[in-house]
């Protein structure tokens, strides 16, 4: 997951992308990636944290939307997805934020989880399916 993560943010990097990257760790942490420099210094953070959320993933998702314009593109790299969790997806997706779900889990009911996803707009990819299509 953190690799993968780490992929996204270099690939938005080299692309010219601006991004602002918000942890739900031990710690919330924010990271602002507009320069190598501080790809790097977000690198070191990785380095020397582990990455175990132990908060309320929806209540971090409020507590930060005022530093998100509502016209971002939102990528949310998750293990799993839940019942809580896929609500608040598709209210922000109804408020006009542009979601983009990378999950990890295959099980049956995230996949129906993911189905009402994408039916009700949200985007929704499989990082398994994403690194299986991907060249070596």
């Amino acid at each position: 997951m953190v690799d993968f993560s780490v992929s996204l943010l270099n690939k938005m990097l080299g692309e010219g992308v601006k991004s602002k990257i918000f942890i739900c760790g031990k710690e919330y942490k924010k990271f602002d990636i507009d320069t190598k420099e501080q790809f790097h210094g977000f690198m070191e953070f990785l380095l020397t944290h582990k990455s175990e959320g132990e908060g309320n993933f929806v209540d971090f998702i409020h507590g930060n939307l005022n530093n998100i314009n509502r016209r971002s593109y939102i990528a949310i790299v998750t293990p799993d997805i839940n019942g809580e969790n896929k609500n608040e997806f598709i209210d922000l997706k109804s408020k006009g934020y542009d979601i983009n779900i990378f999950y990890y889990s295959q099980s049956v009911g995230v996949m129906e989880d993911i189905n009402t996803l994408c039916e009700a707009g949200v985007k929704c990819y499989s990082i398994l399916e994403l690194l299986k299509d991907s060249p070596q």
